[in-house]
């Protein structure tokens, strides 16, 4: 089988698994702009200061977490 096709079967199968983390990440809003910024910035492949896209993202999802006070328990009266 040609490489490319290999390629398209493999993408196409992790298609859902994708699609269900996303759906799994955003559906609790506390956490909803750190998901978000930790997730456009890993999947950006660029390196700062000889350090790569990952661990930005995850430092910089828990600044916003915890700049924007997300996660933290609501009580409804």
């Amino acid at each position: 089988m040609p490489p490319a096709f290999i390629s398209l079967m493999t993408g196409l199968s992790l298609l859902g698994v994708w699609l269900s983390s996303l759906q799994a990440a955003f559906s609790d809003s506390s956490y909803k702009y750190a998901v978000m910024f930790t997730f456009l910035i890993a999947i950006s492949n660029m390196s700062f200061l000889g350090v790569s896209s990952p661990v930005w993202a995850l430092l910089i999802g828990i600044l916003i977490a915890k700049l924007l006070g997300e996660g933290k328990k609501k009580e409804y009266y």
